[in-house]
Formats: C-alpha cells, structure tokens, sequence
C-alpha cells in the first residue's frame, strides 16, 4: 500500500454482499460512501435462549451523506438513494444472554444493489 493510499475507505462493488465494521467507511463506485455510524437497538434473541420473537436490531449508517436507520427485522430494511438501494443483511456478532456486546465488535452485512 502506496502513501497515498492511508485513509482511504476500501473500494466495494454493486451487487455483492460486503462487511463493514463499526465506525468504519466505503466507497462506492459511483463515488458515494457509506459509513456505520452506531447501533441503535439491538433486542434480538440471544442464540442460547428461546424466543417467541426473532428480535431486531436498528443500526444508523450515512449514505452519501444523509444518516438513515436500517432494521434486521422490522422495515425499513433498505433505502434508496440516487446511486442505488442499501440493504441490510445481517447484524453480528450474534447476541447472548450474558454477555454484552461492545461497540467496535459490531459488523454488518450490507449489499448495494443497482
């Protein structure tokens, strides 16, 4: 990796499923970025406990500038922007009942399609 190229957000393409770590950004091909900015709720099941409910979990990302929230579970579970539409995956890790997830251990899945 060149000098130029420190701090610069990985280059991600349209139509494939892509992880983003808390806090960090990606370029788009159409030059937008997106950014996970924070989780908002996370009340999903936690895997070794028995749920009448999935759960959901809320995150709030910037796409090409303009914060929006996206749920695992309830909507909206996408949003469409000029560039094309953000869809959410998956939230991880998975949740358990004892123990609490810090931030910077949240991943999303995400996928931009055109």
């Amino acid at each position: 990796m060149g000098c130029s190229d420190v701090g610069v957000p990985p280059l991600v393409g349209y139509n494939s499923q892509f992880k983003l770590q808390y806090s960090h950004t990606v370029l788009l091909p159409d030059g937008g970025e997106i950014r996970f900015k924070d989780v908002l709720e996370d009340s999903r099941c936690p895997v070794d406990v028995v749920c009448f409910w999935e759960g959901n979990a809320r995150v709030l990302l910037t796409v090409a500038g303009k914060a929006i929230a996206l749920n695992t579970a309830l909507d909206p579970k996408h949003y469409h922007y000029a560039g094309g539409t953000v869809r959410l995956v998956k939230l991880e890790p998975e949740r358990y009942h004892r123990r609490e997830i810090v931030p910077h251990e949240y991943v999303i899945t995400l996928m931009v399609e055109r």
